[in-house]
């Protein structure tokens, strides 16, 4: 027996069919499909918008686990994610490497989001050891915060680069004071297949933070040539 519901279908079984859309609602299965006999556009404006949400994507899928948590300023994470992503810059990926899941490391990935006090940071040098440069001060490290350590490696895949993320926490005693501001000293941060955010933490709360890093291989993902040829393997563009 069919009842329908909304814009969809009831039903009590299940429906197998080309283009369907189906999930369960109080132990029934919905059923939606749609059908369009105008043919797919595929103008460059669209394509690029189109393959700016797939990275997204694939970046929450590949920090979600780390980062997910560090998300608290929107009652889903995915929610407050995507929000931020989607002011990263476009990078062109064929239809193979999106649906594996490739994921590029550049600057401003957002790592958490919350509303606590943001640290500022920047990668250098001190003396000649690179380091994490931040703009707090030894009075900053205020009890009850904590901070944590988000790092990103660009690692390659099955079908290309994809990353890693781990975070870790800090304490003050891991700081080298730097003119009366404090740096994280260490060969790593010099390495451009790596990037790096500081998270401040106090109770369910976080400050807001983004990857800081010199990572330039997604640059070869922004050419022109890297756009048609991902194109090219959704079927070209239409205009």
């Amino acid at each position: 027996m069919k009842q329908k519901f909304k814009q969809g279908i009831l039903v009590d079984g299940s429906v197998r069919s080309a283009g369907v859309t189906f999930y369960t609602k109080q132990g029934r299965t919905i059923v939606r499909s749609s059908k369009s006999t105008q043919p797919m556009r595929r103008t460059k404006k669209q394509f690029v918008l189109r393959e700016r949400l797939a990275h997204c994507n694939s970046l929450w899928f590949s920090l979600s686990d780390t980062c997910g948590p560090l998300l608290t300023a929107r009652s889903r994470p995915y929610d407050c994610f995507m929000s931020l992503a989607a002011k990263l810059p476009a990078v062109f990926l064929t239809q193979g490497e999106n649906t594996s899941g490739v994921a590029l490391l550049m600057p401003g990935i957002p790592v958490s989001c919350g509303s606590l006090t943001d640290i500022g940071y920047s990668l250098g040098l001190v003396g000649d050891s690179p380091a994490l440069l931040t703009g707090l001060q030894p009075a900053d490290l205020r009890c009850g915060d904590s901070l944590l350590l988000v790092s990103l490696s660009q690692v390659q895949g099955p079908v290309g680069p994809c990353l890693d993320a781990m975070k870790a926490a800090v304490s003050a005693a891991d700081f080298t004071e730097v003119d009366g501001r404090l740096a994280l000293l260490g060969d790593s941060f010099a390495d451009p297949m790596r990037g790096w955010a500081l998270v401040r933490r106090r109770g369910g709360q976080c400050s807001s933070q983004q990857v800081a890093t010199t990572a330039t291989l997604y640059l070869d993902y922004q050419s022109h040539e890297a756009m048609l040829r991902a194109a090219e393997s959704y079927g070209g563009l239409t205009g």
